[in-house]
């Protein structure tokens, strides 16, 4: 019924795939990951599990800044979060760059169609994801808008961001992962309007927010995620071994095993 309101490509698309190797006269397609069965792809499309819909948030991680923003609100969504995770994995079988997937033209059609749905309040019956994920591609504040900043502005900031971080320590070391990465990355927010500098307390617990935020993800399989906020853990301080052994695992876990020696 959703798709049937507006024009979906991707959807189309993979629809097809499904239905060519059964229509007589036709040479089959190469084999696809629902098994030629619609009843599957629907599943998959609409109650995206729960390790798929971490692999689509991961894989969203490296869209551009705009696309996350127009999916932000609907991110919630089963059936949104499936065409970032179909698009991923064609554009990993072509070794195509991901943020070069998620630009494509054909893709933004749908990505709009359902914003559109999203407006109407066609998508509020539709399947939701793992309720920790829903607000994962809110913008944070611009880096270094905090004016003045002294410690008096500091000091509020400061404080939000090592409770987020004391609570994300204590339900890590209880295995609640999805609550830690969730404290790791408000502690994050609650300073991202302080200075890009590398020094100073900040910085500090801006990079000790980045090496829990990579240990965490890691755990959750978000690879490229934790390849992100160990980077930027080690541009903080890079002579932090902490935030390199970070580093390394996650170029380990993404299969980019010579980085990851070196």
């Amino acid at each position: 019924a959703m798709a049937g309101t507006q024009k979906f490509y991707r959807w189309d698309r993979a629809l097809k795939q499904c239905m060519d190797v059964k229509r007589p006269g036709v040479v089959p397609a190469k084999a696809n990951r629902w098994r030629s069965d619609p009843v599957l792809l629907n599943q998959e499309a609409h109650e995206l599990p729960p390790d798929k819909q971490r692999e689509a948030l991961d894989m969203v991680s490296e869209a551009a800044p705009e696309l996350r923003a127009k999916l932000a609100p609907m991110w919630k969504y089963c059936f949104v979060q499936w065409h970032i995770y179909d698009a991923g994995l064609e554009a990993i079988e072509k070794c195509v760059p991901l943020r070069e997937a998620f630009a494509d033209e054909v893709l933004a059609k749908d990505f709009a169609s359902l914003l559109r749905l999203h407006e109407g309040g066609d998508l509020d019956k539709a399947q939701t994801a793992e309720k920790w994920t829903w607000q994962l591609l809110e913008a944070m504040p611009p880096c270094g808008t905090a004016d003045p900043w002294n410690d008096t502005t500091a000091e509020p900031m400061l404080k939000a961001a090592r409770v987020e971080r004391r609570q994300g320590v204590r339900v890590f070391a209880e295995e609640q992962l999805e609550q830690a990465f969730v404290h790791f990355r408000q502690g994050l927010k609650s300073l991202a309007r302080a200075p890009p500098t590398v020094t100073g307390p900040h910085a500090k617990l801006r990079c000790d927010l980045y090496k829990n935020q990579a240990a965490v993800a890691l755990r959750l399989r978000l690879n490229r995620t934790a390849l992100r906020a160990a980077t930027f853990a080690v541009a903080i301080d890079s002579s932090d071994p902490k935030a390199w052994y970070r580093k390394a695992c996650a170029l380990q876990a993404v299969g980019r095993l010579e980085e990851a020696r070196a």
